[in-house]
């Protein structure tokens, strides 16, 4: 992987809105964010403070700035008794991804959305919501926190494909320190849960993929949000062009990086080696598209926002 001088890193991170003291993990979420909010007009900046002034959620939680409000919805996820808000929006363990089959050529709601209960449809939702001036204010900055982290997790290839497990890989791989994919075959998962399944060595260390991709890629490109949301605008990227689609056209893009690149550069082996001296290469391989996924999720979520927040 190229390191980036830190001086430069450094004079890039002027670029990005400042932000009180981490899907995509925590860091990825902020990047996203910090994007987006850097794009808006001040107007629209103004009502997203608005909404989210004086969030009742504790700090931990995700209240806050607009780029620590991204990782709401996980906290609200893992821990929803703490991060409660006003509303009770039942489970949304569902709506964090899409289960497109790793075989698939495209999107299809009626097989890979059930119910509307995905990520991909639930932007949709939230963004009405949002964009409804008569809603109630708690549900609106909700709505406000939902879009903003899952338009960043539709932007995760792993979050928009799953792959068939394989068991002669999982017991290799369990000879090997991996438990994952040998948990997942015991719990009778047949899918690899957007290689949430999948055993991998990070740094030499047992782990995941969808870990690789969630935290380990981004905070290669940057320990700090502020400094990653920097260097990745740059250079004044093609915006409206990449603004271009809808949810189920980024569901597709993803997906289609996810085949290509996540699964498709993926070392052979029950436990490949995913950074490192002794690395495969895959990292510089694949961090250019997590690099372009991350500046595409904060650009369309800039382009979603502006209107709704007018």
């Amino acid at each position: 992987m190229n390191k980036r001088p830190l001086l430069l890193l450094a004079l890039l991170a002027t670029f990005a809105a400042a932000r009180p003291a981490g899907a995509w993990g925590v860091e990825g979420h902020e990047v996203v964010a910090t994007i987006a909010y850097g794009l808006l007009s001040d107007h629209a900046k103004a009502a997203a403070d608005a909404l989210l002034a004086d969030d009742p959620v504790p700090a931990h939680c995700g209240a806050g700035s607009f780029a620590f409000a991204s990782i709401w919805p996980d906290r609200l996820r893992e821990d929803p008794k703490q991060c409660a808000s006003a509303n009770h929006w039942g489970d949304t363990e569902a709506w964090h991804y899409v289960t497109i089959p790793l075989s698939a050529t495209a999107y299809e709601p009626a097989r890979d959305c059930p119910g509307q209960e995905c990520v991909t449809a639930k932007i949709v939702t939230f963004a009405k919501i949002l964009g409804d001036k008569k809603a109630d204010p708690s549900k609106r900055r909700d709505a406000l926190k939902f879009v903003i982290h899952f338009v960043g997790d539709l932007h995760e290839p792993l979050h928009a494909a799953t792959a068939p497990l394989d068991p002669q890989r999982a017991a290799l791989a369990l000879a090997m320190g991996g438990k994952n994919e040998h948990s997942c075959l015991k719990k009778k998962h047949l899918h690899d849960r957007g290689g949430a399944c999948i055993d991998v060595h990070i740094d030499r260390q047992a782990g995941t993929l969808h870990r690789f991709w969630d935290d380990d890629l981004v905070a290669a490109i940057s320990p700090d949000a502020d400094t990653a949301a920097a260097m990745l605008m740059r250079g004044s990227p093609s915006m409206g062009l990449i603004a271009n689609g809808t949810p189920a056209d980024w569901t597709n893009q993803s997906h289609r990086l996810a085949v290509k690149i996540a699964y498709g550069m993926l070392p052979s082996g029950p436990m490949p080696e995913l950074t490192g001296e002794t690395s495969s290469n895959y990292e510089s391989e694949v961090e250019p598209t997590a690099e372009a996924q991350l500046q595409a999720a904060g650009i369309r979520l800039a382009s979603i926002l502006e209107p709704l927040l007018k």
